[in-house]
């Protein structure tokens, strides 16, 4: 406002001045170039504005600066926040492994092999965050020199029966109390099938 305040200011300063002069020289020969350098004055007088542009040109561009500052700043805190989630997602896999290492490892002692394993964990963040949640595992036998035969049992009907042996139910009932022992996990949130 006191850029355009000026602005009228000076307006009004020429037209004195415009004024002024027009008493002190008398009507002539002169008066057309008195005519002429008036109108030069008041061109440059009305068109102040557009000349002092570089002025203006300057505050612009440090406008235009401050906000690619801002801009450049939401856009790190958003990058920031997109790999805090990558980072946190990364660290949760690692844990995964290590969980699914540390299974296999228990798992060694009934005589089995883990041949697939999915495990969930609780990603969500507070008090149970990192909890194993559930366990989905396969499991085989080892060969082993025992000759000891144990009848198959079929549960199921007769088109869905599955053979399962009294061994099978006794290694997963070892397993789920070793995962139970360790994880605190329930029994029903563990799925363990054994296969030869």
């Amino acid at each position: 406002m006191e850029y355009l305040s000026n602005w009228a200011k000076n307006i009004v300063y020429y037209i004195l001045f415009v004024k002024l002069i027009s008493h002190l020289i008398p009507s002539g020969n002169m008066s057309k170039y008195i005519k002429l350098f008036t109108g030069v004055i008041l061109i440059i007088v009305v068109m102040e504005p557009i000349l002092s542009l570089p002025n203006m040109e300057q505050k612009i561009k440090s406008n235009i600066l401050n906000m690619e500052n801002i801009i450049a700043h939401k856009d790190f805190q958003s990058q920031s926040k997109t790999y805090s989630k990558v980072n946190d997602q990364l660290a949760i896999n690692l844990y995964k492994k290590q969980v699914e290492e540390h299974i296999r490892k228990l798992v060694r002692g009934e005589d089995v092999e883990v041949s697939s394993i999915n495990i969930k964990i609780n990603e969500e963040e507070g008090k149970n965050f990192g909890e194993v949640v559930s366990i989905d595992m396969k499991v085989r036998k080892k060969n082993s020199s025992n000759d000891l035969s144990i009848e198959k049992i079929k549960i199921g009907a007769d088109s869905t029966a599955y053979n399962i042996t009294a061994e099978d139910i006794i290694i997963v009932k070892n397993i789920k109390i070793a995962l139970r022992g360790f994880y605190n996990i329930s029994p029903d949130n563990m799925n363990i099938s054994v296969s030869q």
